[in-house]
């Protein structure tokens, strides 16, 4: 068990550095700076190899399985968490794309109709990453244990993209455990 927890931390840790970096790359895109994209994208690709490799070291062998290499531990967790990813990244251009129609129809009223452009903030994009790890403690208690499918993976999809829910009920179930721990005085 404890090696499975190094594994995924390990996987993590790597995960969150790679779109870290493609987070600093799509910044310099939109500075547009050839030596800072180039650069960015240099360490984006690195991480991402570091990520594979990784990954590759870990992976127990399976030469005598029949089950492919992806439906695995410690592969679907990086799977369902990759997933879990995309939906918080989902959510977080949902949100901006209703902004900008809000400020696009504002614009409209005044009889401006130029273009409006996605305010994209890399923090605001970082947030919900800050508290994945609470996120997807809930997607592994939804998906349990079984192999991956589709299933899976569309429910870990949803758990990051309505991560805002997910946090306070997490939050509060973890209180709630905390206080029944506690004497009775204490509480």
């Amino acid at each position: 068990m404890f090696d499975s927890v190094i594994v995924f931390a390990v996987i993590s840790i790597l995960s969150a550095l790679t779109i870290w970096c493609t987070v600093i790359f799509v910044t310099s895109l939109k500075a547009a700076r050839t030596a800072a994209i180039v650069k960015n994208g240099l360490l984006a690709l690195l991480t991402a190899a570091l990520l594979v490799s990784a990954g590759v070291i870990i992976a127990p062998p399976l030469m005598l399985s029949d089950d492919p290499w992806y439906a695995e531990h410690p592969w679907v967790e990086v799977w369902l968490f990759l997933a879990m990813s995309c939906g918080m990244l989902a959510s977080y251009f949902k949100i901006q794309i209703e902004e900008r129609r809000a400020i696009a129809a504002a614009k409209a009223l005044r009889g401006d109709v130029t273009y409006t452009p996605l305010r994209i903030d890399k923090w605001d994009m970082l947030y919900p990453f800050l508290v994945s790890v609470i996120t997807f403690g809930a997607v592994l208690q939804a998906t349990g244990k079984d192999t991956l499918d589709v299933t899976q993976l569309i429910v870990s999809f949803q758990t990051g993209f309505f991560w805002q829910t997910v946090l306070p009920r997490a939050v509060n179930a973890a209180g709630g455990q905390m206080q029944a721990g506690l004497p009775s005085g204490d509480k």
